[in-house]
């Protein structure tokens, strides 16, 4: 089993990373929890975990020294950060110290467990023990900081974007400094990761393309072929959902449900799909009985009301994982679709 450590003096987010965590499916065992970065080190020198989830504000020894300490100490530990938006500019050098990941509050469910999966495959595949190092801080900010936008652009079937941010990277990567052979095949094989997750998330019917350790003589050969990839699985997807001869409303259901916390609008979908805005609307009410605001709507209350009553998350956070930026008009549509104040509902279920 993976032993993992989380660290965070807020109850109720250890208990949401607790919830949300694939743990058994991954083969994770939670081994204790602390409250501080102190205690965090006695529990890693007693019991010496795989994967340490820690948060960067905490009284006492806080995430920052936990990093440094883990760095100094405990070199092969894989690192998953938490940081509120707030305090992540100021905190960002310290998070990707050798951090495998970092997770933005509120916690996404989904996020989460992609690092989780990629931590257990790091730990499962890597052999090498110079491979086990993670990249330094400021190559690791190179590599982390593209990918939301190559996710999104993704989504939206954009190959020329696609093809700007790799172009971008490679000079970013490039006056960085001359990378090691062993930097080059980590920072591939973290984008063939996401690649894949890309794959699923977006309903590509191909088959998930394995990775395979390869050598690359430049950084500007790794790039190509990544970027090669990357634009012919798009031109795939995009092909495939044109030649699509019905349009298959289960695709588009899947796809709201798994984008539903981003701004997304029937605009967008019919664009990505290849539809008129009119005909899919049109289509999907038929097929569902509710058009595709209104389900989009559903999703989010629905799962407001979970996280409210049942996980017992701060309100605030709820709004922002739902997608709301304001929380007042969050409170809002929540009183006007349930008929009770969020609030209320939860002292009610209490």
């Amino acid at each position: 089993m993976i032993k993992t450590l989380i660290v965070d003096d807020e109850e109720w987010n250890r208990d949401l990373i607790k919830r949300f965590g694939n743990w058994e499916a991954y083969g994770m065992e939670l081994i204790g929890e602390a409250e501080n970065g102190l205690e965090a080190i006695q529990i890693i020198e007693r019991l010496k975990p795989d994967v340490v989830i820690t948060d960067m504000r905490m009284p006492g020894m806080d995430g920052v020294e936990l990093l440094q300490q883990i760095n100094d100490r405990f070199g092969e530990i894989k690192i998953i950060v938490i940081s509120g938006y707030d305090d992540f500019v100021y905190t960002k050098q310290a998070i990707l110290a050798q951090a495998k990941d970092y997770l933005l509050k509120p916690i996404n469910p989904t996020e989460l467990n992609e690092v989780l999966l990629k931590c257990k495959r790091e730990i499962d595949s890597l052999s090498n023990s110079q491979e086990l190092f993670g990249l330094d801080i400021e190559l690791m900010k190179i590599v982390k900081n593209v990918m939301p936008s190559l996710a999104l652009n993704f989504a939206d079937l954009n190959t020329e974007k696609i093809q700007d941010i790799f172009h971008q990277l490679v000079n970013q990567l490039e006056d960085y400094r001359s990378l090691l052979a062993f930097e080059l095949e980590r920072i591939y094989q973290e984008y063939m990761f996401l690649l894949n997750e890309l794959m699923a998330k977006n309903l590509y019917d191909g088959t998930p393309i394995s990775y395979v350790k390869t050598h690359f003589p430049s950084c500007l050969l790794m790039i190509q072929d990544l970027t090669g990839k990357y634009i012919s699985t798009m031109e795939a997807l995009i092909v495939q959902r044109k030649n699509k001869n019905k349009l298959n409303l289960s695709d588009i259901r899947a796809y709201i449900e798994n984008n539903f916390t981003r701004a997304i609008t029937v605009e967008k979908i019919a664009q990505v799909f290849f539809v008129s805005y009119v005909y899919l609307s049109r289509s999907f009410k038929s097929e569902f009985g509710l058009n595709i605001t209104d389900y989009i709507q559903q999703l989010r209350m629905d799962k407001a009301k979970e996280w409210i009553v049942i996980d017992q998350i701060p309100i605030k956070v709820v709004a922002e994982m739902c997608g709301y930026e304001d929380v007042a008009y969050f409170y809002k549509v929540f009183k006007k679709y349930f008929g009770i104040a969020p609030g209320e509902m939860r002292k009610e279920q209490e």
